[in-house]
């Protein structure tokens, strides 16, 4: 679970992460990250009807995106905000938490938001 303090909540926020962010795809994860004047860095989640008609499909998509987040919050650089948001599979195939995991943790070490 990723703690409240670590948490990006506000329409504000999520807005200015968009406005000013910079944006990064791999595979059907993408992120947009901006600094914050923060000491923590906040991740949102984002999951839109794009992805599914169904709320059960998007609701679970957010869970796993949020599960591989909570593993790397730790080691995320302080001072970001992070949007992460997931795209439509392939037909036929399934999201897991392994692939988003690898995708997710790929993308932030190229971006060097992760500590050494």
């Amino acid at each position: 679970m990723i703690h409240k303090e670590n948490r990006l909540k506000k329409k504000e926020d999520f807005q200015k992460t968009y406005l000013k962010g910079k944006f990064f795809s791999l595979g059907q994860i993408n992120i947009r990250f901006a600094r914050n004047d923060k000491e923590v860095s906040r991740i949102g989640f984002v999951v839109g009807k794009n992805y599914s008609k169904k709320a059960v499909d998007r609701n679970r998509a957010r869970r796993l995106l949020r599960a591989s987040a909570s593993e790397l919050i730790e080691r995320v650089l302080p001072g970001f905000d992070i949007v992460m948001g997931i795209r439509k599979p392939l037909p036929g195939k399934k999201t897991d938490k392994e692939s988003i995991s690898l995708a997710l943790e790929k993308m932030l070490e190229k971006n060097k938001l992760l500590k050494k």
